[in-house]
């Protein structure tokens, strides 16, 4: 019962960051150590109740994944106000306790904000909430994260530029879109990793004319 006490006290001192017992458990045990505690503690009468707490809480939390929770609190419907959403706050610490209980379905808040809004409307609003004084270092972030993913994807440069950013589109007008910021910042980060396949700001100009 020390675990529970434990997950007591911790959600006494910070209220606004509760977590589940099955979500402290799971960043110490493997799933299948986990799955033989509770087995065994259901022989004891004593753990009878936590058992069924533990089994409660880990159904719920493999049911409600943490995309059904973002459409839930309607933060998929927020666009240029989701950073700054009390909700937000909820969602993370909710998405934390789902990534330790379900290590290999992992979810990250920008990998979320890509599946609801597309990679376009969260670049903007990332570059929107990076003039507000208050979502600025989330944004920062964010847009970092973003562009790893990109990375990870295997997304070229001329990827980015025509289907992601839709620079292709803007003709002379291009050096005026402050997506071409973007589109630089991954350039550099690509060529950096890629060597061997780089690419030039020249090359995409002559292949858009």
């Amino acid at each position: 019962m020390k675990w529970v006490k434990y997950v007591e006290d911790l959600n006494k001192v910070h209220p606004d960051k509760k977590t589940t017992l099955i979500s402290v458990l799971a960043k110490h045990y493997d799933s299948e150590a986990l799955a033989k505690m509770m087995e065994s503690a259901k022989d004891v009468p004593q753990s009878a109740k936590l058992v069924k707490l533990l089994e409660t809480e880990q159904k719920w939390m493999t049911k409600e994944t943490p995309d059904n929770l973002f459409k839930r609190l309607k933060l998929d419907q927020m666009e240029n106000h989701v950073l700054s959403n009390t909700q937000l706050k909820t969602w993370i610490n909710y998405m934390k306790e789902y990534n330790a209980v379900n290590p290999k379905y992992k979810a990250t808040l920008i990998g979320t904000l890509a599946a609801n809004y597309g990679e376009l409307k969260v670049i903007k609003m990332l570059d929107e909430a990076a003039k507000a004084k208050d979502t600025a270092g989330d944004a920062k972030v964010l847009k970092n994260e973003l562009l790893q993913s990109w990375m990870q994807k295997g997304w070229s440069p001329e990827y980015i530029f025509d289907v992601v950013l839709r620079l292709d589109q803007d003709g002379n007008k291009l050096f005026r879109n402050p997506l071409v910021t973007t589109w630089g910042k991954y350039l550099i980060a690509f060529n950096r990793d890629n060597y061997g396949k780089e690419t030039t700001i020249r090359m995409m100009l002559a292949a858009t004319v």
